[in-house]
């Protein structure tokens, strides 16, 4: 039987092959495949390989055997768990038998109040919150804490903060200082910089994924502007948001 690893061993076997400033969440490990674990394994080997450190001195040799059992690991570690993913979705699609149930209907996310003309910032009314897990705007909102004006601004603002997708993957060593500049010198009107490094094959798509959930991540929380804007106080912010989790865990386990 394939054995099964904990979360906290996989994040470390995932910071070993790909980087220790990767965001590694559940997202990751679901997108997670061979293919990309190959790559991100020989890239490692190579650059710890004993070989490359021959006559070095002791402790340099010693230093990089350790990491190169360290990336054997990680690479093991991460094999096994996609086979016992593999196997889980194999022994589902066999015994789970067809899906008789309905379909759902498609959920609607409503951003516009009700009968307001666009631009216009009047309050949602708070009895109309919906049934489902919100992110910490839309119940701001929909609670009818702020208006659909200020929201906009916070999510701008949110935008604003998050570190530059370029500069990101220079850190990581994906990309030069002159490289980047000389892609955001050749964007095109409305084009993202992903899109650039998709189009000229710098990157994949697991790869800018990656990119893009740790800029995510990395961006300042929300609630900081209204706080920062002195919309309400941190009392009220913390408050609302253990509301909003309340919410949350009720219709996370009782969706409609």
């Amino acid at each position: 039987m394939l054995q099964m690893y904990q979360f906290d061993d996989l994040q470390r076997a995932c910071q070993v092959l790909f980087g220790q400033d990767l965001v590694i969440d559940q997202q990751f490990l679901l997108g997670l495949d061979n293919a990309h674990l190959k790559q991100a394994y020989r890239k490692q080997a190579l650059a710890t390989h004993p070989d490359r450190f021959a006559g070095r001195g002791d402790a340099v040799q010693a230093r990089n055997a350790h990491l190169f059992r360290q990336v054997n690991e990680a690479y093991q570690k991460l094999s096994r768990h996609l086979a016992v993913r593999s196997d889980r979705y194999r022994n589902h699609a066999i015994f789970a038998g067809p899906d008789l149930r309905p379909p759902r209907k498609k959920r609607e996310t409503v951003w516009s109040p009700p009968g307001s003309k666009a631009g216009e910032s009047s309050i949602y009314s708070p009895e109309k919150v919906p049934r489902w897990p919100l992110r910490t705007g839309e119940y701001l909102y929909f609670s009818g804490v702020v208006n659909w004006k200020t929201l906009i601004s916070a999510l701008v603002w949110q935008r604003r903060q998050r570190e530059a997708l370029g500069e990101i993957a220079r850190r990581w060593g994906w990309l030069s200082e002159a490289e980047v500049l000389s892609l955001l010198r050749e964007r095109k009107r409305g084009e993202r910089l992903g899109e650039i490094l998709l189009r000229r094959g710098l990157v994949n798509d697991f790869q800018l994924g990656m990119l893009l959930r740790h800029q995510e991540k990395n961006q300042r929380p929300l609630g900081r502007y209204f706080v920062e804007h002195n919309l309400f106080s941190e009392l009220k912010l913390i408050r609302y948001l253990e509301d909003l989790k309340r919410h949350n865990s009720k219709w996370d386990q009782h969706p409609q």
